[in-house]
């Protein structure tokens, strides 16, 4: 142990430079390292809420059974139309760092806008949802040259629990005795 003391106490008593070059690669090589690990992060979270908004909105679809602009006649009042998904998906998904140009929303294989109408699925039939977000890593292409980033998908299937009614409901409840 004393040895590599005394070796370390001749690099810094040396005064030809190589130590001030050796603190700084030490330094820029920190960097690097924390601006990687911080971006990690940052994308972790970004990646966490992708995978919400991918529950999310299969839960809604799920029970919908599909995604239109307006309730059909077999929806009840709670229906959420294609606006106000796509208008939640966005806000959340800007909450959690991504722009609207940074992802894209597929249900049953038809890209999601505000103005898409998805056709009702049976009872029991999956529904397939697929959220791709594009990222970067934000202050590593700050320290490295380029831009360094790439997609991830996030995918559900869900099956539809909705069931159309075609009659009335037969029931022994009576209401109000």
């Amino acid at each position: 142990m004393k040895k590599l003391y005394n070796r370390f106490k001749n690099r810094v008593q040396n005064n030809k430079g190589v130590t001030t070059i050796e603190i700084g690669l030490s330094a820029i090589l920190i960097i690097i390292a924390l601006s990687g690990f911080i971006d990690m992060v940052n994308m972790s979270q970004k990646m966490d809420t992708a995978s919400s908004v991918t529950g999310y909105v299969g839960r809604v679809v799920g029970n919908q059974g599909g995604l239109m602009q307006q309730p059909s006649v077999h929806h009840l009042d709670s229906y959420v139309t294609a606006p106000q998904l796509y208008r939640e998906v966005q806000t959340t998904l800007a909450k959690g760092g991504f722009t609207e140009k940074e992802f894209e929303l597929e249900i049953n294989g038809q890209l999601v806008k505000p103005d898409t109408n998805i056709e009702t699925v049976s009872f029991g039939e999956r529904i397939p949802i697929k959220l791709t977000v594009k990222y970067d890593w934000e202050l590593m292409s700050m320290t490295v040259p380029g831009t360094i980033g790439g997609t991830k998908t996030s995918k559900r299937e869900v099956v539809s629990s909705f069931k159309i009614r075609e009659g009335d409901i037969k029931s022994d409840f009576k209401a109000g005795n």
